[in-house]
């Protein structure tokens, strides 16, 4: 499942919505008018107009986007790509914040048993908590 996150968000990367959304874009980039795009769909050219703008609004479903690009002889491809370099570096960042918040509270009762750790100390026990939760994946990772 990474390779296939990760292979996609390389090829994802300079991938953006252009302003006036796909449908638009894709219509004009064909030459296509919104007549014609409504006759294909069987839809009137008001309709058309609505979709896309349903579109720029982020209201549009994913099954209309595949009948418009159908309508268009294109196709529609989606995909969920991380935000950060890749799927191991979002797993990182969430480790790395769940492993310190573990230490920061034992760290907390450590006080209350006059047992503070040092700073240095700190820093050691979040990297082998992170690397623990990593190498494990408990069920609660994303709790």
């Amino acid at each position: 499942y990474r390779d296939i996150v990760n292979s996609t968000k390389k090829v994802s990367k300079n991938i953006a919505i252009p302003n006036e959304g796909w449908i638009c874009t894709a219509r004009k980039a064909l030459g296509m008018s919104v007549i014609h795009l409504a006759k294909k769909l069987k839809k009137t050219r008001n309709h058309i107009y609505k979709l896309e703008q349903t579109e720029q609004e982020g209201r549009i479903n994913i099954n209309t986007m595949k009948e418009i690009a159908e309508a268009m002889n294109c196709k529609l491809v989606y995909a969920i790509v991380p935000k950060t370099e890749n799927v191991e570096s979002v797993l990182e960042l969430h480790a790395q914040q769940k492993a310190k918040e573990i230490v920061m509270l034992a760290n907390k009762q450590m006080v209350l048993e006059d047992q503070l750790l040092s700073e240095e100390q700190v820093k050691y026990e979040i990297e082998r908590v992170k690397k623990e939760l990593l190498d494990k994946m408990p069920k609660d990772f994303w709790e």
